[in-house]
């Protein structure tokens, strides 16, 4: 992305960067709430919401955090915590209920994934025949 690619690694391009960090948060503001939105609907609707209302804003991404956070709910599972990135161990919010997602948490995840992409499919189908 034009953001992490040019943008921040020098003070020459760091307008540019932070110009696309923006219109990235922007553009992907509708996708990530219609993601949310399907994350909660087809899993653990309560909980989706209430960890997409109190722990989204705490992700530097704003649309990550209400993805991430909803998912997480869904699934009555826990992400995020410690991880390393370029060879530095960081500290990111955790995301979700207490019990830590595990590999068996993968099958269920991907059974969200399809779930909600069903969802949005016939929502645009029924939508496209009533229009």
């Amino acid at each position: 992305t034009l953001d992490a690619m040019w943008g921040y690694r020098n003070a020459t391009y760091a307008e540019f960067g932070r110009t696309a960090a923006v219109l990235d948060d922007c553009l992907n503001r509708p996708p990530a709430v219609f993601c949310a939105t399907a994350y909660a609907l087809c899993g653990q609707t309560q909980s989706a919401l209430t960890c997409w209302r109190e722990q989204a804003p705490d992700c530097a991404s704003p649309n990550g955090g209400a993805v991430m956070s909803a998912g997480a709910g869904a699934l009555h599972i826990a992400v995020g915590g410690f991880a390393t990135y370029r060879g530095e161990r960081q500290e990111r919010p955790v995301l979700g209920l207490e019990r830590r997602a595990t590999a068996e948490d993968i099958l269920r995840a991907l059974g969200l994934l399809r779930h909600a992409l069903l969802l949005w499919l016939l929502t645009i189908a029924v939508l496209e025949w009533l229009l």
